[in-house]
């Protein structure tokens, strides 16, 4: 049998990004976004690779460690992860992985399945399913774009230019904390537990907007954001992240003025395809907002693995209860908690 070794740090190595892109990994295991994970959620990022007895590296991963109270809980990474490199390794980089996990306290690894890496055979842990939609915009001219839409579409984004709404590219810090209240105006309308704090939204300004890997849209209606969406750019895919917008702004249609221009940018730049990102099974309003665009649904999954059994069953039962009203609540008080690592 062929002697694997695993190597775990809280740094990468000066190889981790070159192997990332010559294995066709997405930004999401970049050295960049572990270090949005950290400023933005206080994350504990750890890069993960194995090697082979001779020291050549087969495969490597992205992981960040999240502390919710007692609980230790390990994303691999957010909002897609998977392994980088040799695919057919899968089962041994885990399994490893949970070795060493253990060691470092972790109680649950949630291993994320993502539009370039899904894993069919890891032989651990249960699977939670998504679906991502994807859109193609190869060989695409704008022209074609406005072309492709259905009525309704082109219908509603001549709404929101007759109502005076237009878009701009979000280029001054102090405009985040608005965009930010447009992302909660959207959770407390569809009673939805808030995920991200605003230092999050501030470490994607700072690591991925300035340095031209995303943009955020801001649709301004009488000079002030009404709607908003994040875009992270990973070629050849562009990420729909986040989104947000004030409910009595919602009849002036902003949010297709913004996924128009966010299409026509993603063009612009050669992107090939446009990522809606991954939404529950049973969500079936979002996937018909996403499906409506062009998207091509892929279905992904969570694989949720026990570290240590008991520890781990009881986050699951709390991550269900965050899900309900309850849970609602107590996550907007969590928030307010540990509201802004970076500022």
């Amino acid at each position: 049998m062929a002697d694997f070794n695993l190597l775990i740090s809280e740094t990468a190595d000066s190889k981790w990004d070159e192997f990332r892109i010559s294995h066709q990994g997405l930004i999401f295991s970049s050295t960049r976004w572990g270090q949005v994970l950290k400023d933005g959620l206080g994350a504990r990022a750890l890069y993960l690779w194995l090697e082979d007895s001779t020291g050549n590296r087969l495969a490597q991963m992205l992981a960040a460690v999240i502390t919710v109270g007692p609980f230790r809980i390990c994303y691999c990474s957010i909002p897609y992860g998977g392994i980088d490199g040799a695919s057919d390794l899968s089962g041994v980089f885990v399994g490893k992985a949970l070795e060493a996990l253990r060691e470092l306290g972790v109680d649950q690894m949630r291993l994320l399945d993502s539009p370039v890496w899904q894993c069919t055979r890891l032989g651990v842990g249960k699977k939670i399913a998504t679906v991502s939609y994807i859109a193609g915009l190869e060989d695409l001219t704008k022209e074609m774009l406005w072309a492709g839409y259905r009525k309704g579409i082109r219908q509603r984004i001549r709404v929101s230019r007759r109502a005076g709404v237009e878009v701009h590219a979000v280029h001054d810090r102090k405009r985040i904390p608005e965009i930010y209240s447009l992302y909660l105006a959207s959770l407390a309308r569809n009673r939805a537990a808030s995920k991200y704090p605003l230092s999050w939204f501030l470490a994607l300004y700072d690591l991925i907007v300035t340095s031209g890997h995303g943009d955020i849209l801001a649709a301004f209606h009488n000079g002030t954001p009404v709607a908003m969406i994040v875009v992270v750019y990973s070629p050849p895919y562009a990420h729909y992240l986040h989104g947000g917008s004030h409910t009595q702004a919602l009849k002036l249609c902003p949010n297709d003025a913004l996924f128009h221009s966010a299409l026509e940018l993603s063009i612009e730049r050669g992107i090939k395809k446009f990522d809606f990102l991954s939404t529950a099974v049973k969500d079936t309003e979002l996937r018909r907002f996403k499906e409506k665009w062009g998207g091509t649904p892929i279905y992904l999954n969570t694989h949720v693995i026990d570290v240590r059994l008991l520890r781990s069953k009881l986050i699951s039962s709390g991550l269900k209860l965050m899900n309900s009203p309850l849970g609602r609540i107590i996550a907007d008080k969590f928030r307010h908690i540990t509201q802004g690592y970076r500022r």
